[in-house]
């Protein structure tokens, strides 16, 4: 579910354990954010210097299925799919179940194990430093997309992140591992040029992050394309 949660008291969800499969169709133009313990906490504006999200000990089991059309975003993961917060905290979260999102068209992808997007925004000089530590990806995260939109932007898939965003203080991601597939497939476009990111534990930050013991142990980080990548990144 989505929770706006915009006051100023933290926000605590612990010892979570999803085993229902989640399976979405979608024929849309809006956004959809998606999570096997939650879909959506906070805004992309909340300021609050109180507010703050702990989230520790979630668990997904389930196999997660996002199909269809959507024209503008699709962002989501195992665990937990999109938190804008000033004050983040996950810990020892787990995703032992495939996310796949097989679209006929999509502007953005942004995907993965554990959490979909942290965002803290930019606005915010005193924002504190996120922290993310003792969480795993067991599954294969793919995603396919068979008909560029004009105005797409870009593909994200991480094992266990896939955009964290803290614009001034950065943060911590230790003891974080995957070892989960992470597979890309726009074969069905004749050219796709536009910004592609794969990543065995994070897929993309824009921020300062310190990484201490992270280990990526996948059989495959693979991207399926015709023509070339503005941006290509596969680690």
């Amino acid at each position: 579910g989505y929770i706006p949660h915009n006051a100023s008291q933290p926000f605590t969800m612990t010892d979570c354990v999803n085993n229902c499969k989640i399976e979405i169709t979608l024929n849309a133009t809006a956004n959809l954010d998606f999570g096997g313990c939650l879909a959506r906490i906070g805004t992309d504006n909340n300021f609050n210097t109180t507010a703050g999200l702990t989230f520790v000990n979630n668990t997904n089991n389930a196999a997660i299925t996002i199909k269809g059309i959507s024209t503008v975003d699709v962002c989501g993961a195992g665990v937990l799919g999109y938190a804008g917060f000033y004050r983040i905290n996950v810990d020892n979260c787990d995703n032992n179940g495939a996310v796949t999102v097989d679209m006929t068209k999509v502007r953005q992808i942004r995907i993965a194990g554990v959490v979909g997007r942290v965002y803290n925004s930019a606005d915010h000089k005193n924002n504190v430093a996120m922290n993310f530590s003792n969480c795993s990806n067991t599954a294969t995260i793919s995603a396919k997309n068979t008909n560029e939109t004009v105005d797409q932007n870009y593909t994200l898939i991480g094992g266990c992140f896939a955009q964290l965003e803290n614009y001034y203080k950065g943060g911590v991601v230790s003891n974080c591992n995957n070892s989960g597939n992470i597979l890309f497939d726009t074969t069905g476009i004749a050219d796709y040029n536009k910004m592609v990111t794969l990543g065995g534990v994070v897929a993309f930050f824009y921020s300062s992050l310190t990484f201490t013991d992270c280990n990526n142990t996948a059989e495959k980080v693979e991207a399926k394309m015709n023509g070339a990548s503005e941006n290509l990144a596969i680690g």
